[in-house]
């Protein structure tokens, strides 16, 4: 028979269960929602371009090419509330992770989309981990993008990525960039959503990849930390348990 105590845990685990699910339709639902009006705006602005772009003056033109900037943006932060929402709901399928072969296969996709750019990468050996292959490359996918991304005002962007030992023998990854940087008394805001220490004409971007990151460490019960100077580069450090799958 249940004590007291064990029932009221109980309780309240249900009802955190419960408040979890609802958050996640509630998301999923304004974000569905969403799509319809957006997509009158974006279909008669077009219209408006295709059809009507010489009978209004240079300022016309300037103003709805800003709407349908302004429209399109609407539809990532929409896409990234969606990735977001389904996070919570995506089944964990652990598995051993070479995280060498990850690591860099990530880094060639994503500067292979910046030829005129050069990029250098200092790859040192890396422990396997174990997780969601798909939640884990997500990981590196936003990590490395975003050392790439900020290091764009460099002649040449230099990203090292490794690892040191941590407590308990839990290995902890790291990436550096030799890029923008930030201020560190931002640091408690950096993994928010939606949030942005630059502009988006500097550095486009929703400002959700960090938290993304954050979601899925979390749920691989992991941690992750930043340490940065503005101007001077920044280091993402990260840890994921390594129980066997």
């Amino acid at each position: 028979m249940s004590t007291q105590p064990e029932q009221e845990i109980q309780r309240m685990a249900a009802e955190l269960e419960a408040a979890k699910k609802e958050l996640e339709v509630f998301s999923y639902s304004v974000s569905h929602d969403l799509r319809a009006p957006l997509r009158a705006v974006d279909g008669f602005s077009r219209i408006l371009v295709e059809e009507y772009a010489e009978r209004l003056d240079d300022d016309g033109r300037r103003m709805l090419g800003v709407i349908r900037t302004e429209v399109q943006r609407m539809g990532r932060l929409i896409d990234a509330l969606l990735v977001f929402s389904r996070l919570g709901r995506q089944e964990m399928e652990p598995e051993q992770v070479d995280m060498n072969e990850l690591a860099q296969a990530v880094f060639d996709e994503l500067a292979s989309r910046e030829p005129e750019r050069k990029l250098e990468l200092n790859l040192h050996p890396l422990p396997a981990a174990c997780g969601t292959r798909t939640m884990i490359r997500q990981v590196w996918e936003n990590l490395i993008g975003n050392a790439i991304k900020f290091t764009k005002g460099r002649q040449v962007g230099e990203i090292e990525i490794g690892a040191r030992d941590g407590e308990d023998g839990v290995p902890v990854y790291y990436i550096k960039d030799n890029g923008a940087g930030f201020d560190m008394q931002l640091a408690g805001k950096i993994f928010g959503i939606f949030q942005r220490f630059h502009s988006e004409e500097e550095f486009p971007g929703i400002g959700l990849g960090l938290a993304l990151v954050q979601r899925i460490l979390h749920r691989h019960g992991g941690t992750i930390r930043a340490e940065a100077e503005a101007g001077r580069g920044a280091t993402f450090s990260f840890t994921l348990p390594n129980p066997k799958p």
